[in-house]
């Protein structure tokens, strides 16, 4: 029996990451330099972005990004609660206070309807995130005359309406954490464009570059983490073809099983950062995560609590979050995935599930 653990996700490093970090560290050049600079001329052509500006981690990108299009103290960001802290934080560093919206139960996504609700004379942008692969209606979001930030760390690589992710609000942003769709360690990126909003964030983060004061930040990305990202950037599109085929099989099997619901994906858009399936209730849902887990397969929450638990909102007022909270399962999936262990994953999904 295999007793080797199966991880909710890890990197896919090899040894032509290894081979880019020897050749910078070789060289003497360990902070921003030229090799930042190669990462952001690739990330523009593959994004089709004028302006990318590569940072230390995704919420670096995400205040800087909010900075440059004049977020500031007493103004409101409109956020969805089905997502990561990191947002709250990036609102609250600039001063302005987070608005949290439900989402859409269909693609996980900020509503448009409850987001357009919450707009209000404060409201200075709207954060757009691409949850877990699937497109947020940032079309829809960008109707509201509001600035949209496009946060597509979970969708770099993905499409709206022919549109690659990252060129279609006022504002990108992603990151490059060890779990996200690409790995630098620790990165983010801002892409824009808009020369003016590229011009407040190359000012803003790296401080002592100017003769005149004001407060900068040290946001700057490595070239050792830019040397990963070039090799990981050009990986990308096997990345997404081999998620795709997992999520086939996934697809394939639990279609099978009356008690699992499956959202249904794009396969020609969606790069399936995260494969999620909702239990009938929470009971079940945390039944079968501990029953994975106990067999070597680390099933999980994909979101660690709803945001509007955390500023203390009432969660009737967020049906949608609640619902696939309490309800979403997150099965491994990520390129290193070898075929034996998917089939371990499917192999015990099917013995639990038959038991449930």
């Amino acid at each position: 029996m295999n007793t080797s653990v199966i991880s909710q996700s890890r990197p896919t490093i090899d040894a032509e990451e290894s081979r880019a970090v020897d050749a910078v560290l070789a060289s003497g050049y360990l902070a921003m330099g030229p090799m930042v600079s190669g990462f952001e001329r690739d990330f523009k052509e593959y994004t089709e972005t004028p302006y990318a500006l590569a940072v230390n981690s995704g919420t670096s990108a995400l205040h800087l990004a909010l900075l440059a299009i004049g977020v500031k103290t007493e103004k409101e960001v409109i956020v969805p609660s089905y997502s990561c802290a990191a947002l709250l934080n990036a609102v609250r560093y600039t001063g302005a206070y987070p608005v949290v919206a439900d989402i859409d139960t269909k693609t996980f996504c900020l509503s448009y309807e409850d987001t357009s609700r919450k707009i209000t004379s404060k409201t200075a942008a709207i954060i757009a995130v691409h949850t877990f692969g699937m497109s947020a209606d940032i079309v829809a979001l960008s109707f509201n005359k509001i600035p949209v930030v496009e946060d597509f760390t979970h969708s770099i690589g993905g499409y709206v309406q022919d549109r690659k992710m990252g060129g279609i609000g006022d504002v990108a942003i992603c990151s490059f954490y060890p779990t996200k769709m690409l790995a630098t360690g620790e990165g983010g990126m801002v892409l824009t464009s808009s020369h003016k909003i590229a011009s407040v964030v190359e000012n803003l983060r790296t401080y002592n570059v100017s003769e005149s004061y004001e407060v900068r930040y040290n946001y700057k990305m490595s070239d050792i983490a830019a040397a990963i990202g070039k090799i990981q950037l050009r990986k990308l599109e096997g990345f997404i073809q081999k998620r795709r085929s997992i999520a086939k099989r996934y697809d394939s099997f639990f279609k099978s099983w009356d008690i699992i619901a499956v959202i249904r994906r794009n396969y020609e858009e969606d790069v399936f950062y995260r494969y999620i399936i909702l239990m009938p209730n929470k009971s079940l849902a945390e039944n079968f995560k501990n029953a994975m887990c106990k067999a070597g397969i680390i099933c999980d929450s994909p979101v660690e609590r709803p945001l509007h638990q955390y500023l203390n909102k009432p969660d009737e007022e967020f049906s949608g979050t609640l619902d696939v909270f309490n309800r979403a399962v997150s099965i491994p999936i990520y390129p290193s995935l070898t075929d034996e262990e998917t089939e371990r994953i499917l192999d015990t999904c099917g013995r639990i599930l038959a038991g449930i």
